[in-house]
């Protein structure tokens, strides 16, 4: 069993490509060092918008017990210490998949 987030940031206009690369180095870097898997991202450029998804192993307990640690983790302040300050809004919410 695994838990799933997805997650919504409102980028500033302008700043996404500079989002997009620490995300996908140092952010993703640190969330993976805490066993999270992510599954997949997405950018709508006419809204200045990333999604992405995230996973980690166990159930919803599980999950936000590791992103506590995660939170407080030298991973995390190592990779917030070259963050753009790029995120004006963001939103996390727990999800389950549905048959299509």
């Amino acid at each position: 069993m695994k838990t799933t987030q997805l997650r919504r940031y409102e980028i500033q206009p302008g700043a996404m490509d500079a989002f997009v690369e620490w995300f996908s180095g140092p952010l993703v870097t640190a969330r993976t060092a805490h066993g999270f898997h992510p599954e997949s991202a997405f950018v709508d450029s006419r809204e200045n918008l990333f999604f992405w998804v995230v996973s980690h192993e166990g159930a919803e307990d599980e999950f936000l017990a590791a992103e506590k640690i995660y939170e407080e983790s030298a991973e995390r302040a190592l990779a917030f210490e070259s963050y753009p300050g790029t995120i004006t809004a963001k939103q996390a919410s727990i999800v389950r998949p549905i048959p299509v």
